[in-house]
């Protein structure tokens, strides 16, 4: 079950990169602000900050809320990762998150991997997700 939400939500992240952030003081914390909020589920605060490209392009609302009902079954521990700049230039940035998430459902438990770069840009001061 815990694949299932995970292999949805990845499927999510990557074709929206839902790891947008709430215009912290650097595009690593606006990452680990919209990692935490996506792969809990909770689709509303991470897409409030996606750059306006990225909104056109979001998959049917049918799909999130699928992903969102999975992955709300679960306590996810982000403790175990990692945020780092490794390229900014002006009001863009690269920001690479690794590490493992631990997540505790009603029937298992997983420890997933993570190792993606993350493109930001910063929109009306705040950054945001956009590849």
């Amino acid at each position: 079950m815990l694949r299932k939400a995970f292999n949805l939500a990845a499927v999510l992240f990557l074709f929206s990169a839902l790891l947008v952030g709430c215009g912290g003081p650097g595009p690593e914390k606006a990452a680990q602000s919209a990692l935490e909020a996506t792969v809990s589920g909770d689709f509303k605060t991470a897409s409030d900050n996606f750059c306006k490209k990225m909104l056109d392009e979001m998959p049917p609302q049918e799909l999130i809320d699928e992903i969102a009902k999975e992955l709300k079954q679960y306590e996810f521990d982000f403790s175990g990762l990692k945020y780092e700049v490794v390229e900014e230039k002006g009001d863009s940035a690269t920001v690479h998150v690794s590490g493992t998430i631990k997540a505790k459902g009603p029937d298992d438990e997983k420890t997933d991997d993570m190792d993606e770069k993350i493109s930001m840009v910063k929109e009306d001061g705040q950054w945001k997700v956009c590849e």
